[in-house]
């Protein structure tokens, strides 16, 4: 029965060792690809990585006609180097996701992979390396096909900063992501959707075609810098907002002056209510703007 099925789930977990499992999983994949399409693959992980296990596993025989793979690692030694990934090359994949379980236990990527059909990409508990050499060398940038990209509770390091460029990107979305105090630059030029959500660290943003913004955090830290002529909807909440915000934020929505439908938590709306009192007034900058709503943090998520 299990030769026919199109969607696996293996777990380490349910085997005595992880060189056994490694072992089942080959097999299984060999199997299964001689009898029938397999179109979902996840595969759970604990113990001591084993390269040679996952250059096996990256044969593009073995996933032919894999669309969806998972990765997950449940428990790992730290400082644990996810192997080179430069000739993982799988045709049929388009939805990949690599998780990791906790800040203690967390893969590092350090290379591209060059997926021409992916459009989905999930990272979580990743430490993501950027190499700096130019926004044609990125870990992203050998899948021609990315659409959306989700990046959640992940360091993102480089010497330069860490960049996130690509012409067909969509959707993004990075949540309780740390830069390490530096740089992250966005260059995107079809995005249509941003939600950066509890993020550590200053973000610049290339983003002409935004037309979806999302935004939580403690302190602004966005900058677009090639203006906003397209966006439509904005939710903007900075948690417990003190003065020392306001000029910050009201930076922010200067840039965000093309929105139509714009959200702000309560916080922002009495901070601004008091800075405006004793500042000078000027008229406002939403000229487009059709609809203002204020919200607890709560609603926010």
């Amino acid at each position: 029965m299990w030769t026919s099925t199109p969607c696996l789930n293996l777990s380490s977990d349910d085997f005595r060792n992880l060189a056994r499992f490694m072992d089942i999983v080959l097999y299984v994949l060999l199997r299964v690809n001689n009898q029938t399409q397999v179109h979902s693959v996840h595969l759970s992980f604990s113990g001591k990585e084993t390269s040679v296990f996952y250059k096996s596993l990256m044969n593009d025989d073995l996933l032919r006609n894999v669309q969806q793979l998972t990765f997950t690692f449940t428990s790992f030694p730290s400082k644990t180097t996810f192997p080179d990934l430069s000739h993982f090359n799988c045709k049929s994949l388009n939805h990949l996701t690599m998780a990791g379980c906790s800040n203690s236990c967390m893969i590092s990527l350090k290379s591209s992979f060059s997926l021409p059909s992916l459009t989905t990409l999930y990272l979580d508990f990743i430490n993501l390396y950027d190499h700096n050499i130019d926004k044609d060398t990125g870990l992203f940038c050998k899948c021609a096909n990315l659409m959306t990209l989700t990046i959640r509770t992940c360091k993102m390091m480089g010497s330069k900063g860490f960049s996130i460029s690509h012409p067909r990107l969509s959707n993004l979305t990075l949540v309780d992501v740390n830069s390490n105090g530096n740089v992250v630059n966005v260059d995107a030029p079809q995005l249509k959707n941003l939600t950066v959500i509890n993020c550590i660290g200053e973000h610049l943003i290339s983003a002409p075609s935004l037309g979806f913004l999302h935004y939580n955090a403690y302190t602004p830290s966005l900058l677009f810098t090639d203006g906003l002529p397209s966006l439509e909807k904005a939710n903007l909440c900075i948690y417990k907002p003190f003065m020392g915000d306001a000029p910050k934020i009201v930076c922010l929505l200067r840039q965000l002056h093309t929105v139509k439908f714009l959200t702000l938590n309560l916080g922002i709306i009495e901070l601004l209510s008091s800075y405006m009192t004793v500042k000078s007034k000027k008229p406002s900058p939403f000229t487009n703007l059709k609809s203002l709503n204020g919200l607890p943090e709560s609603a926010f998520g």
